[in-house]
């Protein structure tokens, strides 16, 4: 497993539980870092607002996001200012081989990822869990994450107060 300090993820029990907006305020609030955000998905399907990066055709599709003025949470992402933002398609077999690929991009930049498989192959410095009603029980016993999230849009900024940014790592300061 590779570590990267520099990587934050969010993933979460399913759909509309608060991981992009997360993202988002995150962004946000290290915009003066100059963070990167990526948007994995292992469902491929027409992309439209980004431009092409990486493409093995079965295997993998990776786009940077070019509009900040979609619904699409990549372009949610480039809005909340981050400095690139990049979309996977990508099952879970090529994860570590497309994700390496960014990497080479991103330098020792933050990088703030929605995604549920990529904690498989990196070992993030800090990793988030949202849900939204009841805490559901983890597939695998491997995979820990440093902090469990009940979305509510009222107080989820609270819930990322204690996230920080200092010597190239994501941690928790309580």
């Amino acid at each position: 497993m590779i570590l990267l300090p520099q990587l934050l993820t969010l993933s979460g029990s399913g759909q509309n539980c608060g991981k992009t907006s997360s993202a988002c305020l995150l962004i946000d609030k290290f915009i003066s870092l100059q963070p990167i955000a990526v948007k994995i998905s292992p469902h491929f399907h027409h992309y439209s607002s980004g431009k092409l990066c990486f493409s093995v055709k079965g295997k993998y599709e990776i786009y940077q996001e070019v509009l900040d003025n979609t619904s699409k949470d990549s372009s949610r992402m480039l809005k909340a200012g981050a400095s690139k933002v990049f979309y996977m398609q990508v099952k879970d077999r090529n994860l570590e081989e497309a994700f390496s690929l960014i990497l080479t991009e991103i330098k020792d930049r933050p990088i703030i990822c929605e995604s549920g498989g990529l904690h498989k192959h990196f070992k993030p410095g800090l990793q988030l869990f949202f849900y939204k009603d009841i805490i559901p029980s983890t597939k695998s016993n491997s995979y820990v994450p440093d902090l469990k999230i009940q979305f509510n849009p009222d107080t989820i900024q609270h819930h990322l107060c204690p996230i920080e940014f200092s010597n190239k790592s994501w941690q928790l300061v309580f």
